[in-house]
């Protein structure tokens, strides 16, 4: 099996058949609405096995990057290919490490942060860290407030260790991200592109372990049904910290 291989539910463009195509596109949407450049101090919560670092290191030349994975043999997989470079490293969370240290001026969740405890505190601190015309992107869930719909993102929550308070409605987004006067907010409907496309392409790769194989056909199935009752969409946001007066 390869070293990187790809997790994240895709981006399909029109008669898109591939799931390798799709993923790395998801991954190349996120990276170009996060501007990233050689330049770029890049923090990536939620790496994975490095597929999306190593795509963005060869696409646009980005070479410090700090990668957080929460998965041990992931992490210890992530410090052993990237040993020889001092300029990419991998923290298990950002506790570890030193505020003074985490210096970012781009932070990115490709299909992740809903995996995250308490997802909204983390974001605002992130934004607190970010510097002016700073930049941070990440894809999200939003769901339908119908009550009647509870159990079962209850059950998608148990099955999946998702918290379930990270859960989120349009407005509760919206009511959310205008308490901070110093960013500007741009948000993307992607749910034809990623959930549409996930729930009806071939979502398997050859590099995938069985357990992943299972958790993406298991997610296929759930996003069918959500779908069907419009009840779930998939958007990307993208914040940029305003420049001081």
């Amino acid at each position: 099996m390869s070293n990187y291989y790809w997790e994240n539910l895709g981006f399909w463009q029109s008669n898109e058949t591939s799931y390798e195509k799709a993923a790395r596109q998801l991954a190349v949407w996120v990276g170009e609405h996060a501007d990233l450049r050689a330049s770029s101090r890049l923090l990536d919560l939620g790496c994975g096995t490095g597929a999306q670092i190593k795509l963005w290191e060869q696409q646009y030349k980005v070479s410090n990057i700090l990668g957080i994975e929460i998965d041990p043999a992931k992490l210890k997989n992530l410090i052993a290919l990237y040993a020889d470079n001092q300029k990419i490293t991998f923290q298990a969370n950002l506790e570890e490490i030193e505020t003074d240290e985490c210096k970012f001026d781009r932070f990115i969740f490709v299909d992740c942060i809903y995996f995250f405890d308490n997802k909204e505190k983390l974001v605002e601190s992130l934004i607190a860290q970010l510097p002016a015309k700073g930049v941070g992107v990440w894809t999200d869930f939003l769901v339908s407030r119908n009550l009647a719909l509870k159990p079962i993102f209850l059950l998608i929550s148990l099955l999946s260790n998702m918290p379930f308070e990270n859960w989120q409605s349009q407005e509760g987004s919206e009511k959310y991200l205008s308490k901070f006067a110093t960013i500007g907010v741009q948000t993307y409907d992607l749910t034809s592109q990623v959930l549409s496309g996930y729930t009806s392409g071939r979502i398997y790769s050859a590099d995938d372990p069985k357990v992943l194989k299972i958790r993406k056909f298991g997610t296929k199935l759930i996003m069918l049904f959500l779908l069907k009752l419009k009840a779930i969409e998939y958007v990307g946001f993208k914040i940029t910290k305003k420049a001081r007066e």
